[in-house]
């Protein structure tokens, strides 16, 4: 079995705003600063069996230890860099109406009701679902969540019915993503935009792997099978606990997802390839590796004028 460790990365440039947060905080989390926590993560040989449904049981399953993992901040990649650099992507959202696909427990939808978005948030999880209307009934943010799946949103609400549609590390995890994109392009009013985040091509290759350190915290990072599409199994130690969280993953190619995005009359307008800052590599050896390697790519894209090409 090969291992990899999964790192994340940061914004083009810092958003100094807060992030909303619970009322845990990360020195509760007994995390303090320059303290590096390693996200084990791997892939399992052979195909995923039944990715679909197993994908679903296992969310389901873990749901609170992955709320532990993110509101006590041992998801330090989240709050610090990539989080981050999705916030700073979608810009202003006050007064929009913004749909958040793959919510889970709910952390981005937060973040977007707390800079004045009108937020529906969607998952197939009925665990995380619940888990992010406690923290609703908690702090409320005026936050709507909905048990369903991502597969059939173009067919739950009118046409053009949101202003934003925005999805974090959650479309790499869907098998019938091609659904997921036409009903998010038929539910975007005109000028409406999609952004998401997801796990870089690079990382997700079934063969990728990092190399053992030659000098600092990460080797070079080899990559194999990148143009091999489809499920993977993979595996995931939850810092914080005792979780091994196991769930499919599709793969694409960078080609792939453009295909996806543009049969789904969605065209891409901006990307960006975020990676930590020095300060932060020298605050946590494990960013080393990723200042050197994409791990994120974050996707900005607009339903296609009528008279485009789709070919």
């Amino acid at each position: 079995m090969a291992v990899t460790w999964r790192a994340f990365i940061g914004p083009p440039a810092p958003d100094r705003r807060p992030l909303e947060n619970s009322r845990r905080t990360a020195r509760s989390a007994g995390q303090t600063k320059g303290s590096v926590e390693r996200f084990s993560h791997w892939r399992i040989p052979g195909p995923p069996r039944h990715p679909p449904r197993q994908a679903r049981r296992a969310w389901d399953e873990a749901a609170r230890d992955w709320d532990f993992f993110v509101e006590t901040r041992k998801d330090y990649h989240r709050w610090e860099v990539h989080g981050r650099a999705l916030v700073r992507a979608v810009g202003k959202v006050r007064g929009l109406r913004v749909l958040d696909v793959g919510c889970g427990q709910g952390w981005f939808s937060r973040q977007l009701a707390g800079r004045g978005a009108r937020v529906v948030g969607l998952d197939w999880s009925a665990g995380m679902i619940a888990i992010a209307r406690g923290h609703e009934l908690r702090h409320r943010l005026g936050i709507e969540y909905l048990q369903a799946d991502a597969a059939k949103i173009g067919g739950r609400w009118p046409r053009r019915s949101f202003d934003l549609i925005t999805s974090c590390m959650a479309f790499m995890d869907m098998p019938r993503l091609d659904e997921v994109m036409t009903g998010a392009a038929r539910l975007l009013r005109p000028g409406g935009r999609l952004v998401f985040s997801v796990a870089h091509p690079l990382n997700t290759a079934p063969g990728t792997r990092w190399l053992r350190p030659r000098v600092g915290h990460h080797g070079p990072l080899l990559i194999d099978g990148y143009f091999d599409e489809g499920p993977v199994d993979v595996g995931w130690k939850l810092r914080g606990t005792e979780r091994i969280l196991r769930v499919p993953q599709w793969h694409r190619t960078l080609a792939g997802w453009f295909q996806l995005l543009r049969k789904s009359n969605l065209a891409v307008t901006r990307l960006w390839e975020p990676r930590p800052t020095a300060l932060q590599a020298r605050q946590r050896p494990g960013f080393e590796g990723v200042r050197r390697v994409p791990f994120y790519l974050i996707f900005e894209a607009r339903p296609m004028p009528p008279g485009w090409a789709r070919e």
